[in-house]
């Protein structure tokens, strides 16, 4: 057993040992740097930063609505997809998107939504009754992905009509054909006749037929048989018929028949070429009976009856070309005779003219469509004005129906959500191709509140 002598001397060692640790260093002669304080006040300051944001994040999306909300918007409950149109305090329930937006839009096509939960409405007073318009669409197509030109409306192989709106993007790439091209049809039921060239159908009365054939290579007995609604479609335009001169044989008037100096050699109806210097031909030309010049293109020399002509040398050329001009065959006509359609007959409408009028034209797919029907691209829709200034304007959407916006009415186009959109102006036969849908209009989506 150690004597007390022992233990006090081991008491001393230990605490020499201690005092030396604390003042002597690191072993190896280093001394040991005392740790920065920053690192834990950062530590800290994150800490705390990070418990204000959760804090905040959890009033704003989880226990408090932004301000405003029930004052004008659409509001979603997140917990079971219900959903309101808040109206100066009140929240009335809402039949579809576009109804939302006639009521409670904003001035530059906006509309404020909020997702809240049922606990969040607390004891906002709610109406009983749903406002909105039946039937209105519920997708509304995104400005930037409306399609105003570029639809389709083919012949189908089983008979009708194929509608086809492709997207935006796709538009400009449709399947047309390289150059101007003329299809004969005939109309459904009676049978009637038509030639269809750009944006025009011509018509062709059966005693013309075998005529015409001739002159533009087509074959009655091969007419594609298309339904009414397709061929009004292309403007009428001047039916296609043999020419035939008034007066044709009589002598030219005496001033005509000394300008020309080749005495009755010329009369009227005389078919004659002028040319150049270089003996180009410069035109042919048939005399009227008023002693004038009307020219003929390709397709009406075809076409007339007297398709010989006088030949003259480059002298008597020039004196001719100081007689009055006139004009006999009509300005919409093809000039030559157009290559025959290949694949199914199409009608396409056009970009929009200057005048924000849209066309339609002729053109080819590559297989015709099996049935009848519309088609929309999904996400795909179109906003057009209607026949007149007076006709309003059409919203399609991506079911193939379109929906009238009454003409008056330009904040609707605001509030739906299309204030920089200009509309291109369609004929009332496109639009009648499309289903048809409810007017929509703030009046109309009022009218579920009984107001």
């Amino acid at each position: 057993m150690a004597s007390k002598k022992e233990l006090i001397a081991a008491q001393g060692f230990s605490r020499r040992r201690l005092v030396t640790a604390f003042t002597s260093g690191a072993p190896g002669g280093r001394e040991l740097e005392p740790s920065s304080p920053l690192a834990g006040i950062i530590v800290g300051v994150v800490i705390s930063v990070l418990i204000v944001v959760g804090s905040l994040a959890v009033g704003l999306f989880g226990g408090r609505a932004p301000q405003g909300w029930d004052e004008r918007g659409l509001v979603i409950v997140a917990d079971n997809g219900a959903r309101y149109v808040a109206l100066n305090g009140t929240l009335h329930p809402v039949a579809n998107l576009a109804s939302a937006r006639l009521l409670a839009g904003e001035d530059d096509g906006t509309l404020a939504i909020a997702t809240l939960k049922e606990s969040q409405l607390g004891d906002t007073p709610r109406g009983n009754v749903t406002v909105g318009i039946p039937g209105a669409p519920d997708a509304l197509t995104p400005a930037d992905s409306l399609t105003q030109s570029g639809w389709t409306a083919c012949i189908a192989s089983g008979g009708g009509v194929a509608v086809s709106v492709p997207a935006a993007e796709d538009a400009t790439r449709a399947t047309t054909v390289p150059d101007p091209r003329g299809a004969l049809v005939k109309a459904e039921g009676g049978g009637d006749l038509f030639y269809i060239w750009g944006p025009y159908r011509f018509p062709i009365a059966a005693v013309d037929a075998g005529r015409v054939d001739l002159a533009l290579s087509t074959d009655r007995n091969q007419a594609v048989e298309v339904p009414g609604t397709w061929l009004n479609l292309f403007v009428e335009g001047p039916a296609i018929t043999p020419l035939t001169m008034p007066g044709s044989g009589q002598p030219l008037s005496p001033a005509a028949t000394a300008a020309t100096g080749m005495g009755d050699a010329l009369t009227v109806g005389s078919v004659v070429v002028l040319t150049d210097a270089q003996g180009n031909a410069d035109g042919t030309y048939a005399f009227t009976a008023d002693s004038e010049l009307a020219p003929l293109t390709d397709l009406a020399l075809n076409l007339y009856d007297r398709p010989e002509r006088v030949p003259l040398t480059f002298s008597e050329a020039e004196s001719l070309r100081r007689l009055p001009s006139a004009e006999i065959v009509p300005r919409e006509w093809p000039t030559a005779q157009p290559e025959p359609l290949t694949g199914a007959p199409c009608a396409q409408l056009q970009h929009a003219d200057d005048q924000g009028r849209a066309s339609t034209e002729l053109v080819a797919a590559t297989e015709a469509p099996e049935a009848a029907g519309i088609t929309v691209a999904p996400g795909a829709g179109a906003l057009v004005a209607l026949g007149s200034a007076q006709g309003g304007w059409g919203l399609v959407d991506e079911s193939g129906t379109l929906y009238p916006i009454p003409a008056g009415k330009p904040t609707a186009l605001t509030l739906l959500g299309y204030p920089d959109v200009d509309p291109p102006r369609i004929a009332a036969p496109w639009a009648a191709l499309f289903r048809d849908g409810p007017q929509l209009s703030a009046d109309a989506a009022l009218a579920g509140a009984g107001t």
